[in-house]
């Protein structure tokens, strides 16, 4: 029998390693890899056997965190994009270039040209290169909250340069909008979806999905099941909060995938009252995706606040956001309860959001202190 003390020692390297930047991608992966194998070998064996203290609940949702985050860092994430200007771009190699390097030329960072560079930009480049580390949302996970906001916000501070580009003005007046009459006793509350009130288990490793849906791409014949996990607190949070707030759902997923959870979570269209999908975010190197709240029009900035698991997603407005820790599967969650409590006692009254909330998170504080290190 495979003893679950050795599957705890597995555990306990696992998530030493995965926040551990010394050690490489390559070297996470063999931990990891090791762990799978051990850990299904024990889900073939008897559970209810008294020499196994971890219970299938447990496993799954440990074997969860560890596969998401190894695939997002093995197959979605490089841990440094190098940002090169031309001059020093064109003495690498095909392979640099293809694999390692992001040229600002590319077509791989959306919207941006070389000659956008800003010359502050260029001015605190090192030998004509600036580095941004992106750090994944599903790094933000209990008992890795401090650390993810950290390494958030470094990267934030090189991230903003970008932020005052003509391109990125651009961009970003393209995507104005107005939300109409506003009730003027409720501020603006705008939430992301997956992650922040469910999360999509498109992977099948979780057993009990609340709710198995279907959608439909454009240009495909086939429909997609959508197996979702509802975050505890979901219903009752969005109808308690409908009455204290104007609520926003701005998602950086596509749209016929969002509308189609959204339908099902409120399905007379009576507590969410507008939808916002990828097309409304700004894009950077593919994988950051920027909700600049200044793309609603109508909408005083002291008067919105942003609830999302990604902190890229309000980088330019980190005083108007509340990060709230990635949802997967956990039945004990209780972000939403004290999300709710937080919004109505502390912020619903107020003439400033960003004042308060900053007076609770300082996000927008310790971003100074990095920029200024």
């Amino acid at each position: 029998m495979i003893q679950t003390e050795n599957i705890r020692q597995e555990e306990n390297m696992i998530s030493y390693s995965i926040c551990d930047d010394k050690i490489n991608d390559s070297e996470k992966s063999i931990f990891l890899n090791n762990y799978i194998s051990k850990r299904n070998a024990l889900f073939q064996e008897n559970l209810t056997n008294s020499k196994c203290n971890l219970n299938q609940n447990q496993l799954e949702t440990l074997y969860k965190n560890m596969l998401d985050l190894s695939n997002k860092k093995q197959h979605k994430r490089e841990p440094i994009i190098e940002i090169t200007t031309s001059a020093n771009y064109e003495q690498l190699t095909k392979t640099e270039k293809d694999h390692k390097t992001v040229n600002i030329n590319t077509p791989k960072i959306e919207k941006f040209s070389n000659t956008n560079i800003s010359s502050s930009a260029r001015n605190n480049a090192k030998d004509g290169q600036f580095y941004i580390e992106i750090v994944e949302s599903v790094e933000n996970c209990p008992g890795n909250y401090q650390n993810y906001v950290t390494k958030s916000l470094k990267s934030i501070n090189k991230l903003r340069k970008l932020c005052y580009e003509e391109e990125y003005i651009n961009s970003l007046n393209s995507r104005r909008v107005n939300l109409g009459i506003q009730d003027i006793e409720k501020k603006t509350l705008i939430l992301d979806l997956d992650e922040t009130l469910i999360h999509t288990d498109f992977n099948n490793l979780f057993i009990n999905h609340d709710k198995v849906l279907n959608f439909k791409l454009e240009n495909f014949e086939n429909q997609i099941p959508v197996p979702i996990m509802i975050r505890p607190g979901l219903k009752q949070f969005l109808q308690v909060i409908s009455e204290k707030y104007e609520i926003v759902v701005f998602t950086a997923s596509k749209k016929e995938y969002a509308n189609t959870v959204l339908n099902f979570l409120d399905p007379e269209n009576k507590l969410i009252k507008h939808r916002f999908f990828r097309e409304h975010c700004i894009s950077l190197f593919g994988k950051i995706f920027i909700k600049d709240l200044r793309i609603f029009n109508d909408r005083k900035m002291e008067d919105m606040i942003i609830v999302d698991n990604s902190m890229y997603s309000f980088a330019n407005q980190l005083s108007n956001g509340i990060l709230i820790t990635s949802f997967f599967n956990d039945r004990s969650d209780m972000e939403l309860n004290n999300l709710g409590n937080y919004l109505v006692n502390c912020l619903a009254k107020v003439k400033d959001i960003r004042t308060e909330n900053e007076k609770f998170f300082k996000f927008e504080s310790m971003q100074k202190y990095w920029y200024n290190m």
